[in-house]
């Protein structure tokens, strides 16, 4: 009887003592009043929802990425930034791609992206609804967060192909 105390005392204090030797010292580095700012600015009404697709979401993604420099973290290995393109799985198919025809002939997805003032489903849109900017080099974080400020439906495209053909911020 005797023994078992013994080991039941022997194993409770190596399971306290082991995550007292092994735990991280977050050195404050997250902290109660920094998560609830972040999550008041991502919930907050000025992102209006952050619908796919819209001015919102990027600038939250600005704000995500911004947050992520400050912490000191650097992108994934081969990735360029923070912004990586990725598909949702499930609802194959249920979504149109966004197509651009211009002066009769069809342009690269990578070449452009569609910047909506109301998320939801778009009916087909003629280059008049848009106000257009034209840029010389791939997407970026500075020319976006500059766009999201537009109350007007915006397409932003490019002669050159953002990498992947995929539309994401380069570095």
């Amino acid at each position: 009887m005797n023994f078992i105390k013994y080991l039941l005392v022997l194993v409770a204090f190596l399971l306290v003592g082991h995550s007292v030797l092994f735990s991280q010292d977050t050195n404050g580095a997250i902290n109660e009043k920094n998560v609830l700012e972040t999550i008041s600015i991502l919930a907050s009404d000025s992102l209006g929802g952050r619908g796919n697709g819209t001015a919102d979401i990027l600038k939250a993604g600005v704000y995500i990425g911004n947050r992520f420099k400050e912490a000191g973290l650097k992108p994934l290995t081969g990735q360029i930034g923070f912004f990586v393109p990725f598909t949702l799985p499930g609802n194959k198919g249920t979504s149109a791609p966004d197509i651009l025809e211009w002066n009769g002939e069809l342009v690269s997805p990578g070449k452009f992206m569609f910047l909506h003032t109301m998320p939801g489903n778009y009916s087909p849109k003629n280059i008049s609804d848009f106000k257009i900017v034209k840029l010389d080099t791939c997407f970026d974080e500075n020319v976006l967060s500059d766009l999201v400020k537009s109350d007007s439906n915006v397409l932003v495209w490019t002669n050159k192909l953002q990498l992947d053909e995929e539309n994401y911020f380069q570095k």
